[in-house]
């Protein structure tokens, strides 16, 4: 079976403990409250309308990487926890991207922004944001609830969520790193100190993390905590750098979210960076204008992508990517003494990420 048969196999069985999970919670919700009912029923709708499941997946990956025999414990239902934790981060996201796409349909502040329209026939965005605020942190409790309900020993719960709470520690100092710099003219924004905020947003969450909750899971966190962190980072970064590629280059009915946000947002990153410091006077000007315009035109946008291979960042990002995807592999082949099959998906995963288009 190939990677991406694979991904798409554990995802029917992630989606389909997800939808049992968030069903109990709906219904739960109901009796407290018939609006709360639907207020929670649109965030299931949204959980359930795509993802990879990624995370979730690599929390199983990584036990059964390392797992000398099977667990006695909910597997699957366990690495949910993770997954419901980043539809919460994706849910704050999009309000602070201000992107209104998720997973090819309306982020949930416009769901319930036209739900407030809908029942008053007013306008109000503020409304909206409000209500997708709650939502996420409403994720981030249920989330919380499935792990301390999980049939665990205590100690690993303990273990489990405080390895979260470090996560989320990290990608919050990235996403303050990365928004400062958002509004910083980007002749004064440093590569190194994106590329720092990127370890801690990306190589953290998207890889380290849910790989450390399944070795903590597989009670092996000490043997090969460090080698996964390193191909986490490498993997990480891989991950990123071709998100970012996505985000001015990719096709949205293949991602999912509006393409250019990121110039819209003036966000500063790799592939920005590197084509402004090779970029001619002319061109520095045209990006220095351009970065940040929440009315940028797709004229000028096609601008923009021409600046970006012109200077030969679109082509350095790639090779970036490559060369950490790489590096992650290697620090994955040095691996010993652990199963063939999860370090094979592993393995599988790495590539996955350079050769992506969604």
């Amino acid at each position: 079976m190939n990677f991406l048969d694979f991904v798409k196999q554990e995802k029917l069985k992630t989606d389909k403990a997800l939808k049992l999970t968030l069903d109990r919670f709906v219904a739960e919700s109901s009796k407290l409250d018939t609006d709360y009912g639907d207020f929670t029923q649109e965030i299931a709708a949204i959980t359930l309308r795509g993802g990879k499941r990624l995370r979730s997946l690599l929390v199983r990956l990584g036990h059964d990487l390392v797992a000398t025999e099977k667990p006695d414990f909910d597997l699957l239902t366990a690495s949910l926890y993770s997954e419901l934790l980043h539809i919460f981060i994706l849910i704050h996201d999009d309000i602070a991207d201000r992107d209104l796409k998720r997973y090819g349909g309306p982020s949930l502040e416009v769901v319930f922004k036209n739900k407030f329209k809908e029942r008053f026939g007013t306008e109000n965005d503020h409304f909206g944001l409000t209500m997708a605020l709650i939502a996420g942190d409403l994720l981030h409790t249920l989330g919380d609830g499935v792990m301390i309900d999980a049939k665990l020993p205590d100690s690993i719960k303990i273990q489990v969520m405080r390895q979260m709470q470090h996560t989320l520690h990290q990608v919050i100092a990235g996403w303050h790193i990365h928004f400062w710099q958002n509004h910083m003219p980007v002749s004064e924004v440093k590569i190194e100190k994106y590329l720092k905020g990127m370890e801690l947003v990306s190589a953290s969450y998207t890889v380290q993390g849910p790989l450390e909750l399944g070795l903590i899971l597989a009670q092996e966190q000490e043997k090969y905590s460090k080698k996964l962190k390193q191909f986490g980072y490498h993997v990480g970064l891989g991950f990123q750098i071709q998100d970012d590629i996505l985000g001015i280059f990719g096709d949205t009915e293949q991602t999912g979210k509006p393409t250019g946000n990121d110039i819209r947002e003036g966000k500063k990153t790799l592939l920005v960076l590197k084509a402004y410091e090779k970029a001619n006077k002319a061109e520095k000007k045209f990006l220095e204008k351009s970065l940040g315009d929440s009315e940028i035109t797709s004229i000028t946008l096609d601008k923009v992508r021409e600046v970006i291979k012109l200077t030969g960042s679109l082509d350095y990002s790639n090779t970036q990517a490559q060369e950490h995807i790489q590096k992650a592999i290697t620090i994955l082949d040095s691996l010993e003494k652990v199963n063939a099959e999860p370090k094979n998906r592993l393995h599988q995963l790495a590539e996955f990420v350079i050769e992506r288009n969604f």
